[in-house]
């Protein structure tokens, strides 16, 4: 299997699919790559698309990381498969490491997406939820897992994309679960809190398309405020998907496809280069 070795002795599985500009695409909380097949099967007909398992997640070992780790690993990943600057996607956690990523690495992103990314505010009722999930609490990881992911569905959501969700939450290691978790959000710094993501949104220079869910609408909101007094707040473009649910690009595919091409299509000149003819073999475990 493909794996690039991380410095620290970690690795991470990843695919690398097509040719043309680059794409990486990268997961939410408790998923793995495969959450990107519905969009790798569009994309991959014109561009290199490289799909991550991050830390502890599908096919990479653990244990988890913070965002900003994971988004170290993902700039070592492209580093040493000749990837960036390239369009990065992610989705729910895979946002908000992207996010990371274009805000700290910002050599390696050319366009960013932002799937219903999950920010919540500093006074949000969750954090009573983060002191009882630390480690050595009577709260199974699993089952928290799956209480928060029942919100995630509508009435448009096929019935059968959350038992998919529900196996690989089973799946994901309960350490891996509780620890992404508390990753995005525990304490001030936390890189899902909206204290910390406002600067860096702020800061990122690549173009952004954020696509947000029903249930996401008024973190659109906040998101159009964060960007709309700064000099790069027009490279914001801020969508909501009424009626949809947390995985909105799974639920209309095609819809997605269709819109992220239009976006792009004024920026794929500078969305990555061409794949090289050979990956480098030190990229590779």
């Amino acid at each position: 299997m493909p794996h690039v070795s991380l410095p620290d002795g970690g690795s991470l599985f990843f695919t690398d699919d097509g040719a043309g500009p680059a794409v990486l695409f990268v997961h939410g909380w408790a998923c793995d790559g495969s959450d990107g097949a519905w969009l790798q099967e569009d994309l991959v007909r014109d561009h290199r698309v490289v799909t991550v398992d991050l830390r502890g997640h599908g096919r990479s070992p653990g244990p988890a990381v913070s965002p900003e780790e994971m988004a170290s690993d993902l700039a070592h990943l492209m580093h040493g498969l000749g990837l960036g600057p390239a369009l990065v996607v992610g989705h729910s956690m895979g946002a908000i490491v992207s996010s990371v990523l274009a805000a700290e690495h910002p050599d390696a992103v050319a366009a960013l997406v932002l799937i219903d990314p999950v920010f919540i505010a500093d006074d949000s009722p969750l954090i009573p939820t983060l002191d009882a999930l630390r480690p050595g609490s009577p709260v199974d990881p699993h089952e928290f897992a799956r209480r928060v992911w029942r919100g995630f569905a509508t009435t448009r959501t096929p019935r059968w994309l959350p038992v998919w969700h529900r196996r690989r939450v089973l799946g994901t290691d309960a350490d891996v679960v509780r620890d992404a978790f508390l990753g995005l959000y525990d304490g001030r710094s936390g890189a899902g809190r909206r204290r910390t993501a406002q600067s860096r949104l702020r800061t990122i220079a690549a173009p952004v398309l954020a696509v947000y869910a029903d249930q996401g609408a008024e973190v659109a909101e906040w998101h159009r405020s964060v960007v709309a007094d700064n000099s790069r707040g027009n490279a914001h473009v801020i969508d909501v998907w009424r009626g949809h649910g947390h995985f909105l690009h799974q639920e209309d595919p095609e819809r997605f496809a269709a819109q992220l091409r239009a976006w792009l299509g004024p920026i794929e000149p500078v969305a990555g280069p061409a794949a090289p003819a050979d990956t480098p073999t030190s990229a590779r475990e």
